[in-house]
């Protein structure tokens, strides 16, 4: 998805007046007419839209920076048991997939809400060093029935319930 469309699905959003904040839309406009949503701004448009209730503030271009998402070939993982991100990244490896970019979990995020509610969902593929503490991925997750965009360890084993967003190489 390039920026053009990522720009006319935030557009989109901001006209729907009843699912859009006041103070969240002039945030998105104040961003829209700094700089238009091209590379790195592509982070910050999915997190302002309005699909999600809460985004962690760390969930920034400067921490995860852009690779244009893409949602072709997307596919939910689901193991049915804990695993940990390397074990789920060497099995991604050797099936020919690939872990999901911040802007990718985003995206999938605001394309496919009910999912979100449904499951958490984990992208391992692009990891920021929180300095001091340490290395932290997007994961889709929910909360009362509210849908946040937060940061969680890499270093973790992930419960049995947890998805994984998954692309062909």
């Amino acid at each position: 998805m390039d920026a053009t469309t990522v720009l006319s699905l935030v557009s989109a959003l901001l006209a729907d007046t009843s699912i859009f904040g006041a103070a969240k839309r002039a945030k998105l406009e104040a961003l829209l007419a700094e700089k238009p949503p091209i590379g790195g701004m592509i982070v910050q448009l999915l997190a302002l839209t309005p699909k999600f209730d809460w985004v962690n503030p760390e969930i920034t271009d400067e921490h995860f920076p852009t690779v244009e998402p893409n949602l072709d070939g997307a596919q939910l993982e689901h193991y049915g048991k804990s695993m940990s991100s390397t074990a789920v990244l060497a099995d991604f490896k050797s099936r020919g997939r690939r872990a999901a970019t911040a802007a990718e979990t985003l995206l999938y995020g605001i394309m496919n809400p009910e999912e979100q509610r449904k499951y958490w969902i984990v992208g391992l593929g692009q990891v920021w060093l929180y300095p001091g503490i340490g290395d932290y991925v997007v994961v889709l997750d929910e909360h009362d029935r509210e849908r946040y965009a937060s940061l969680y360890a890499f270093a973790r084993d992930w419960y049995a319930s947890y998805r994984f967003l998954s692309f062909p190489q």
